[in-house]
């Protein structure tokens, strides 16, 4: 007897052997002949994730960072931005800038940053600083959620692989039907 499975969790569409979905329709005659050959129709089984897919939502995550209730662009140009614009900042405070001072960068103009929706935010020294920590921690949490992603799916306990200070970063990465998405399994 042949084995179908379903497409979908959804239900909506049948695979047949040869790899063609045939709706999952009473009216459609494909449909209609399996449910009267007797056949039976497999659960669906999503397809395991793998490192490329956790890497492409990680990746895809660290577009942008939020910070300070807006958003800004955190791609690679954007992150070697940030990473300068922090080295001089740190520069600046060990100097003995002094919060509030906008023109630490430069004395002809106030230093600002510009959000992902062009929205321009002066920042002191000080704000620069803690502003590329955050980035670094942001992109940080994201590189360790992602590596116990990979781990878990290469058979290893979540448990032995998060370090005491990860607590509350882990994640669970399921990939289906609708796309992928991350969940939190530890707190």
């Amino acid at each position: 007897m042949t084995t179908f499975t379903w497409s979908s969790p959804e239900q909506k569409f049948v695979t047949a052997l040869d790899g063609r979905h045939i709706p999952a329709d009473p009216r459609n005659a494909h449909y209609a002949d399996i449910l009267a050959s007797g056949a039976t129709i497999a659960a669906y089984v999503a397809p395991a994730a793998t490192t490329a897919d956790v890497n492409r939502e990680r990746d895809r995550r660290l577009v942008l960072f939020p910070y300070g209730g807006k958003v800004y662009n955190f791609d690679e140009a954007s992150q070697s931005n940030i990473n300068g614009a922090f080295s001089i900042a740190m520069a600046a405070v060990m100097t003995g800038a002094e919060v509030g001072d906008l023109r630490w960068a430069d004395s002809t103009y106030d230093f600002s940053w510009i959000t992902s929706t062009n929205e321009i935010v002066p920042m002191d020294s000080h704000a620069v600083v803690a502003f590329g920590k955050a980035a670094a921690a942001w992109k940080s949490a994201h590189i360790f959620k992602a590596r116990t992603l990979t781990m878990f799916f290469a058979g290893l306990a979540a448990t032995s692989i998060i370090s005491p200070g990860l607590k509350g970063f882990g994640t669970f990465f399921l990939a289906g039907w609708a796309g992928l998405c991350w969940t939190t399994i530890l707190q």
